[in-house]
């Protein structure tokens, strides 16, 4: 029922022009979905850790999928740092345009990319097997599907794997609740100790303490290795 694009976007690196050029073209007017392909590293899982805004309806579409052989290993948190991170994409440029998607890629070995050992042979098989289930599946999942009728952009949810590829999905409002009983579950757990003695009052205020030292001396030990690693810029 559907066509299947295939499009090779270049110059990622030097602003995405080639994506940026099929935003305009009159093909890009008429898309369902997209699926980008990206990868930062040589191997590792394909992970679904950006997709257009309003993602509710999109995941609870990948989790239908996993009928047609799509393996999800995804959550919202990838997503929200992601988009608080400095870097962008090709589908920076799709999701911009107003298209409805995922953007797919493996990241482990990341001190590889961009460097002599970011080589075909170095890609690891499992990766691209990986790619192919998603590609496939997600292909087969919106063949037929009437886009017309389709809902894509709905409200962000929160999503997340347990085991295996099974995603758990629930609204952020959700979210916030859970929020408040977990803090209200550890007040209970903290007044418990206290009443029976096990925490004491001093032993408690040291922690609370150290705590930002301990993360601070984290973030700057980290700070270092960075750096000696890949430079201070």
């Amino acid at each position: 029922r559907n066509d299947v694009l295939f499009i090779f976007a270049d110059a990622e690196e030097i602003g995405g022009c080639g994506a940026q050029g099929f935003c305009s073209h009159p093909l890009a007017q008429n898309i369902g979905i997209i699926n980008e392909l990206d990868v930062r590293g040589v191997k590792g899982p394909a992970l679904i850790y950006e997709t257009s805004s309003g993602n509710g309806a999109l995941i609870a579409e990948l989790r239908k999928a996993r009928a047609d052989g799509v393996l999800p290993v995804t959550s919202s948190m990838m997503v929200s740092v992601y988009g608080r991170s400095p870097f962008g994409s090709d589908f920076t440029k799709f999701r911009k345009a107003g298209m409805s998607g995922y953007n797919v890629a493996y990241i482990d070995k990341f001190m590889w990319y961009h460097t002599a050992n970011d080589s075909p042979e170095h890609i690891n098989p499992d990766s691209i097997q990986h790619f192919g289930a998603h590609v496939m599946g997600i292909t087969k999942h919106f063949a037929n599907a009437d886009f017309g009728a389709l809902k894509l952009k709905t409200s962000n949810d929160i999503y997340f794997n347990t085991l295996g590829f099974h995603l758990v999905q629930y609204p952020m409002a959700l979210g916030k609740l859970l929020a408040i009983f977990a803090i209200a579950c550890l007040l209970v757990v903290m007044a418990l100790g206290f009443a029976k003695r096990r925490i004491a009052i001093g032993g408690y205020l040291k922690a609370l303490l150290l705590f930002p030292v301990v993360a601070v001396m984290s973030a700057a030990a980290a700070f270092v290795i960075l750096a000696i690693v890949f430079g201070y810029h």
